[in-house]
């Protein structure tokens, strides 16, 4: 059993070190946590990479299940972990305490992640996903400016507590029809019987409801600007990214393993019988994108642009859980990790530049860039280009490889809807290029030549660290599809 929970030791193990530190080096070496925390995700991101079981294997009763699936989703979780330790690190809107702090608090954040990801028990799911979101209130308040986090975190929990209410009910319902609390075993009662189909239906609403508001799906965007526009920029990056990893794991757990089955002949899955819920899906994936985009046109605040940048992304993202086959899922997954990427880089580099802009959010922080910081602008391009879908890099291979897949199902007016999207959204993420080409001489907007020193300063090292796969996997990018596509061969849902 060790082996199967050797990602999530290791976390465990950073995260207790990365405290002790922060006890006993009072006043010394301030990198120490930092470089303990680093270490710690790029142990644990080696063990979810090499240790894959050659088969799905069940354990702690039955309660947690690994395969080379949730291997693969561990390491993208630890990934996004490694680089927010460093927007922590980098961060000006934090103190020293908050910062040591943050490194603990998102080390468990990514270790109960994982446990949500192996979860196949309704009890361990449960307490892995409030345990997320109640780190993630209490990440939101870190920040200098109080009243605005304070507000931030207050909607986030109201939110999140109407989402929790939802989700607990539908998980009683179930309980309460089928005696079970084990996803497989609920999977099971109801192919096994005449389910009641208004009480289900009542079930997969409760369900649906309660996972839209986790990951900010329409009609629950507006949540998630309202809370990242009060957090600080490295919790932001944060929200921008794990809910939305989570949200995949959700999605594959409530909607393929409950209410859909696998076809492994067919390499696909159809939904429970009498329960066409794909075109509803379908229909608030088009809306969903749409509004997005749509919003996104007037915002003035680079924070808010780039959660509403989340939303549209999340629902594009979906676009391959409609399908309901196996290249639909896998260009789902490869999709997220190249958003990861991207999304990541982009918001690094705004970073530093609300840093020296005495933490001010606004559109013309990034005005003038080129000219200020021709290394952190020129890789702002690569990164924004990746988004917004734009040969050759990577951002360019997911948008057209889950094109492609609904194309293939023939889904031909969603696929029209997110071809016109991907061209509204250009007009944004092109803005922000202008942006950074713009000359500005308001010293407000100045960023120093001595913040960011040296060639291989933390920022740069990181910059570079993602820039390679945006611009090598956009170019080589069938090894990375068929390792996914081929993972999803070996499942048991």
């Amino acid at each position: 059993m060790i082996q199967h929970i050797v990602p999530e030791l290791i976390l465990l193990a950073t995260a207790l070190g990365v405290v002790f530190s922060g006890v006993v080096l009072v006043g010394k070496n301030k990198n120490i946590p930092f470089w303990q925390t680093q270490f710690g995700y790029l142990s644990a991101f080696a063990a979810a990479v090499l240790i894959i079981p050659d088969h799905p294997e069940k354990f702690i009763q039955n309660t947690m299940m690994v395969d080379s699936i949730s291997q693969y989703i561990k390491a993208l979780l630890i990934f996004c972990g490694l680089v927010l330790s460093v927007f922590g690190y980098l961060s000006k809107e934090m103190t020293k305490s908050m910062k040591l702090e943050f490194y603990v608090l998102t080390n468990i954040l990514i270790l109960a992640a994982c446990i949500l990801t192996s979860a196949i028990h309704f009890v361990p799911l449960y307490v892995a996903l409030e345990l997320v979101f109640l780190i993630l209130f209490i990440l939101i308040v870190f920040s200098y400016d109080a009243k605005k986090s304070s507000e931030a975190s207050a909607k986030f929990l109201i939110f999140n507590s109407v989402s929790s209410l939802f989700f607990v009910l539908a998980v009683v319902l179930m309980y309460g029809y089928t005696k079970e609390f084990n996803i497989f075993d609920i999977q099971a009662a109801l192919r096994g019987s005449n389910t009641p189909l208004a009480y289900f239906s009542v079930v997969f609403a409760l369900l649906f409801i309660g996972f839209a508001t986790k990951v900010s799906m329409f009609p629950f965007q507006l949540n998630l600007p309202a809370v990242v526009y009060g957090a600080s920029m490295p919790v932001a990056a944060l929200l921008c990214t794990i809910p939305l990893v989570i949200g995949f794991v959700l999605i594959t757990k409530f909607f393929l393993m409950i209410f859909g089955a696998h076809d492994l002949a067919a390499a696909q899955w159809t939904p429970l019988e009498g329960y066409n819920w794909v075109k509803l899906m379908a229909v608030l994936i088009a809306v969903s994108m749409t509004f997005s985009n749509l919003v996104a046109l007037v915002q003035k605040d680079i924070k808010r642009l780039f959660a509403y940048v989340a939303t549209s992304n999340i629902s594009f993202l979906l676009l391959g859980f409609v399908i309901l086959n196996e290249k639909g899922l896998s260009s789902m997954l490869f999709g997220l990790s190249t958003y990861c990427i991207s999304v990541l880089g982009s918001l690094l580099v705004i970073m530093l530049c609300v840093n020296e802009s005495k933490n001010n959010s606004g559109l013309n922080v990034i005005k003038g860039l080129v000219w200020k910081k021709p290394w952190e602008a020129v890789l702002f391009c690569l990164f924004v280009i990746s988004l917004a879908g734009v040969p050759p890099f990577v951002g360019f291979t997911g948008k057209v490889y889950l094109l492609s897949a609904v194309i293939e199902k023939n889904i031909l007016w969603l696929a029209m809807v997110a071809g016109v999207n991907i061209i509204v959204g250009l007009k944004y993420y092109f803005h922000l290029l202008q942006l950074i080409f713009e000359k500005d001489n308001d010293a407000h907007y100045r960023v120093s030549s001595s913040s960011i020193a040296g060639v291989f300063s933390a920022e740069k090292i990181t910059l570079g660290f993602l820039a390679v796969p945006t611009i090598l996997a956009g170019l080589y990018w069938d090894s990375w599809v068929q390792y996914i596509f081929h993972s999803l061969k070996n499942i048991l849902w």
